[in-house]
């Protein structure tokens, strides 16, 4: 084997982590167990900067804390959360609590806690939209996908920043809203193309567009119709589902401010919609009807593409044209969603519930062209539930199992993402476990930036809820998902060629060959979509692509030759063809040094591993020799303390039978004396009769 160290006698890296064995601590020092964990769950960081909203990698969590409610005013709730400033909050034991701890003990119960942005019980919807929201809805508008999701409790107003009131409207009406009025006239009013699976599009035939409108005008004659048969069940959810005028609607978020688009005039865009729950780890589409009650609804199959994207299949994708019509279905999906009364709320959500827009970006010429796609997935997770205050039974408690399974998973998915940042080794992050998570898992890969809001409340009785939620806020804050499908999408995008399904990632065969899967290789499951004749379809189109391309290539070659063939002379031919022989000669002996340069490689691991698994053989063999020799020497203190017990044993044996020897000795003459005293009594007695008689 050649030197470790190179030409410059710098040593060479090592292609195993170490060959040196494992040292074992003689002694384990406990003292350091006891320690104190609360800065692990504190994100209060001297670099400020790092922490601040506008990081570029790791994942936005904002905080917002829901104000009392009447019941808890009444019942004189204190509140144990505590606002530093516009990034810290502080969460403190309750006074009740407090009291049965020591004044050691209850000085380190408070703990801080650190976000992104932090907004108090008295932020408006407006605010906290303008403070949260409105930047990825600018990114959305530039190309790049984002994932919101709101995080928290049971009745800790997470529907309630989602959807609002139809005095206070949430987050996802605004957005629609701030989206097309910063569109405006760029709208790409027609149905030719529309996206299809994760990041691709469909252009459609004139037969097929005419089948999009007549689906999207009864859709939306359905919302009319269930608009009048709900009115008198609207006065149950208190939400978005009261029959809120569309005036009022403009009228609540007529004053924000629009995103510039510094674009050229000729990009339009396309708006499209969807709506689907995931309802005890079913996936339905929202934009359904379910006529009774009794009719089983549509299961929609989670799936993923050819380049590891999650999409939900056959679901239903609807082009909006303005505030009013995404409105309006939105209205709808709330309609079809699963929403049950329960003890802490009248209204709980029952299901996560996900509202996605795509906006397809169209070069509008001659021949139109989709350049981007961009997506916005806005999520309202159920709140997870502790059996023993909702007292749930039957349907509720098989309800409250699978929303409390999905949101473990989060969890632990989070903490995953979060210790492999530090390991060395790439760890199995359990995305398939949950519908949730599967659907999550395109953004946490790269696809684009994830922003969480967790809602809490103040109230002390929810103490410990509020103190885990935390907690889950604050390992999640530090998990690192970069945005690298968005930072590399202009080189992806390219002229579309085909009338046909048309994938926007794919340009080339050699593309299509070369994709590598986000996932493990080994987590597939039935429900991926490696369909066969969805690949043997972009495989044609892209040869079919290819061989036109060649043809017109080849063509010009031709023309051109025979043009410039007059021109040419034959030192000319003869330094061309020279040049091409150097440039042959070059590359076969590139190819023979990376080859060789392989060979020494290989060796050099091979070698490496060799003696790496050789001194582990080692110490392995000298590891058992010494653990042999304190067994034996364990055995033979054994032997010896057994020997000596047994010494033990036989002399007490001994004095027992002495001891029985002697007895029965005595025992004997004790019976001799007996006979022998018999006897001179009988004399006595015999001689006395004499005496008397004479």
């Amino acid at each position: 084997m050649e030197s470790n160290f190179n030409q410059e006698g710098v040593p060479r890296p090592s292609y195993v982590f170490s060959a040196d064995p494992i040292a074992r601590p003689s002694e384990i020092n406990f003292d350091g167990i006891k320690l104190d964990l609360s800065h692990e769950f504190s994100l209060v960081a001297p670099n400020t900067e790092a922490n601040s909203f506008e990081s570029k990698d790791y994942l936005q969590v904002c905080l917002r804390i829901r104000p009392f409610t009447q019941s808890e005013k009444e019942l004189e709730s204190e509140g144990c959360v505590h606002i530093l400033d516009s990034q810290t909050v502080v969460l403190k034991e309750p006074q009740c609590i407090l009291g049965r701890l020591s004044e050691k003990s209850s000085g380190q119960m408070a703990q801080k806690f650190s976000f992104s942005k932090v907004f108090g019980p008295a932020t408006t919807q407006k605010e906290f939209f303008q403070g949260c929201i409105m930047q990825p809805v600018k990114d959305l508008l530039k190309g790049q996908s984002r994932l919101i999701f709101t995080y928290g409790l049971t009745n800790s107003g997470k529907t309630y920043t989602f959807q609002g009131t139809e005095e206070n409207i949430g987050i996802l009406p605004r957005t629609l809203n701030v989206l097309f009025d910063s569109l405006q006239e760029r709208l790409y009013t027609k149905m030719n193309l529309k996206p299809h699976r994760s990041r691709e599009y469909l252009r459609l035939s004139s037969e097929q567009e005419k089948e999009e409108i007549a689906s999207k005008s009864a859709l939306l004659r359905q919302i009319k119709e269930v608009t009048v048969h709900n009115d008198s069940d609207d006065t149950l959810y208190g939400s978005l589902t009261n029959s809120l005028n569309i005036s009022e609607f403009e009228e609540s978020i007529k004053d924000y401010e629009q995103a510039n688009l510094n674009m050229a005039n000729s990009i339009k865009f396309s708006v499209w919609v969807s709506f689907f729950e995931i309802y005890n780890e079913y996936i339905y589409d929202l934009f359904v009807p379910v006529s009774s009650k009794f009719q089983k609804r549509k299961m929609l199959r989670l799936s993923q593409d050819v380049k590891g994207y999650s999409f939900i299949k056959d679901l239903q994708w609807i082009q909006v044209s303005d505030s009013k019509e995404a409105y309006r279905l939105l209205k709808l999906g709330i309609k079809h969603q699963s929403v049950a009364f329960t003890k802490l709320n009248n209204a709980s959500s029952r299901s996560h519930s996900i509202f996605t827009v795509k906006i397809l970006q169209i070069e509008d010429s001659e021949m139109s062209r989709v350049i981007r796609v961009s997506e916005l997935s806005l999520c309202d997770l159920a709140g997870s539930e502790r059996t023993m205050k909702t007292q749930n039974e039957g349907e509720r408690l098989r309800e409250t199992g699978n929303i409390n399974t999905s949101l473990l998973t989060l969890g632990k998915c989070i903490n995953v993402l979060k210790n492999s940042e530090k390991s060395k080794f790439q760890q199995h992050v359990p995305f398939r476990e949950s519908k949730l998570t599967h659907y999550f898992q395109s953004f946490f890969n790269g696809k684009g930036k994830i922003c969480m809001i967790v809602n809490i409340s103040q109230c002390y009785l929810a103490y410990d809820e509020t103190l885990n939620v935390l907690k889950f806020s604050a390992i999640a804050q530090k998990v690192c998902v970069p945005d690298t499908l968005n930072s590399s999408q202009d080189k992806l995008f390219g002229p579309v060629k085909s009338s046909q399904d048309v994938s926007l990632d794919s340009n080339s065969n050699s593309k299509i060959l070369n994709v590598k899967r986000a996932t493990i290789s080994w987590e597939n499951s039935l429900e991926d979509l490696m369909e066969d004749e969805d690949l043997v379809e972009e495989l044609e189109n892209a040869e079919e692509t290819q061989n036109v391309e060649t043809k017109l290539l080849d063509e010009d070659l031709d023309k051109t030759l025979e043009e410039n063939k007059a021109f040419i002379s034959h030192e000319e031919k003869r330094k061309l063809l020279d040049l091409i022989e150097d440039l042959k000669k070059k590359l076969i002996n590139e190819k023979k040094e990376k080859l060789t340069l392989e060979f020494k490689i290989r060796e050099e691991v091979t070698q490496e591993f060799t003696q790496y698994w050789a001194q582990r053989e080692a110490d392995f063999k000298e590891t058992l020799l010494q653990e042999r020799e304190i067994l034996e020497e364990n055995a033979e203190r054994r032997l010896a303390i057994f020997k000596d017990l047994v010494g033990k044993c036989d002399t007490r044996e001994e004095a027992a039978k002495d001891i029985c020897a002697t007895k029965v000795e005595t025992e004997e003459a004790t019976a001799c004396l007996e006979l022998k005293f018999n006897q001179i009594k009988a004399e006595l007695a015999k001689t006395k009769g004499e005496l008397i008689k004479t």
